[in-house]
């Protein structure tokens, strides 16, 4: 496994580099995708010009991303729907799992709730436009090797 990744990185307004990154060892509770495709969003492209999208103020290094899919390389969970070599399009959205909306079964209006490749909050969750990323197993949208990568990057799930 590789101890590094590549990823387009935001630093500023339009100052856009593509780092190298270091790769730690993969967090308990989590998968490690590579990178298949990815869609460029609206929020993407404000980011770039502007290092920012509304309030969210990109304050740190940023990597951007949130409409990707990829193959699964490596599994830290506890995931029985998932397995390495898996094609999954990816939710950038990751909620908490203990707020009040989060018990009732309504992650998606989760208090917590972080998004890839978004400055929401500080520090800011790195998005999927990387070599190889990290997401949680509920994240992870199993597709058939049918589907282009292109076509379930655009699924957002």
């Amino acid at each position: 496994m590789t101890d590094s990744a590549v990823a387009a990185t935001l630093f500023g307004p339009e100052d856009l580099r593509v780092v190298e990154h270091p790769l730690g060892p993969l967090t308990p509770g989590m998968v490690r995708v590579r990178f298949g495709a990815g869609g460029i969003c609206g929020s993407d492209l404000h980011y770039f010009r502007h290092a920012r999208t509304g309030d969210f103020v990109v304050t740190s290094p940023l990597v951007l991303g949130h409409e990707v899919a990829g193959e699964i390389v490596e599994i830290s969970a506890d995931a029985p729907a998932l397995a390495v070599g898996d094609r999954v399009a990816v939710n950038p959205s990751r909620w908490c799992g203990q707020c009040a909306r989060c018990v009732e079964g309504r992650a998606n209006l989760c208090e917590n709730i972080y998004f890839m490749g978004s400055a929401s909050k500080t520090p800011h969750m790195q998005g999927g436009f990387a070599s190889v990323f990290d997401a949680t197993p509920a994240q992870c949208v199993k597709v058939p090797h049918s589907i282009a990568y292109q076509a379930a990057a655009l699924a957002e799930p």
